[in-house]
């Protein structure tokens, strides 16, 4: 991460993230297993994972706005790439991915036989755009397994969310806007 990496268990609250850049992955911060909570991330941004990348754990009341993925190939998760946990009472504003192939432009969610909830939260002017293949303009969720990307062995709840003009454009391919 730019700001924060954290390789075991991490605990990050009430903090601020302003203009952290990664050249690679998570403009902020990337924690193998953590509770993220009370923080606010503005204009982080990296090839993939705009602010947070983190492989299992929770991010709740955390405020992302300005974070974007952008790279030559493919990018993901303009704000949080999470591979399984859950996502409670955020805010998402402005936060895309741009690439060659994009997939969310706020979460993307990519886990391996999991299931995780994003409930409660907010998402504006969030969006993908690629030259290829553009995929949730605010979520992008699916699974991997051993034979690759097969999109049906990892359930995600999204309830009691907004979504306001948020979309997905790609020359080739594009799939769920919000």
């Amino acid at each position: 991460g730019g700001a924060i990496t954290i390789l075991g268990d991490a605990t990050i609250s009430d903090s601020i993230f302003t203009d952290c850049y990664s050249s690679y992955d998570s403009g902020a911060i990337y924690a193998y297993i953590g509770k993220i909570s009370n923080c606010n991330f503005t204009n982080c941004f990296a090839t993939a994972c705009g602010a947070i990348m983190i492989a299992e754990g929770d991010v709740k009341y955390c405020n992302f706005t300005n974070c974007y993925a952008k790279g030559t190939n493919s990018s993901m998760a303009g704000a949080l790439f999470i591979a399984e946990g859950d996502v409670e009472y955020c805010n998402f504003t402005n936060c895309y991915a741009q690439g060659t192939n994009s997939m969310g432009g706020a979460i993307c969610r990519v886990a391996d036989y999991t299931d995780g909830d994003i409930t409660n939260c907010n998402f504006v002017n969030c969006y993908t755009t690629a030259t290829n293949t553009s995929l949730g303009g605010a979520i992008f969720n699916c699974a991997i397994a051993t034979s690759g990307i097969t999109g049906h062995d990892s359930d995600c709840s999204i309830k009691l969310s907004n979504f306001t003009n948020c979309y997905a454009q790609g020359n080739n391919e594009s799939e769920g806007g919000a």
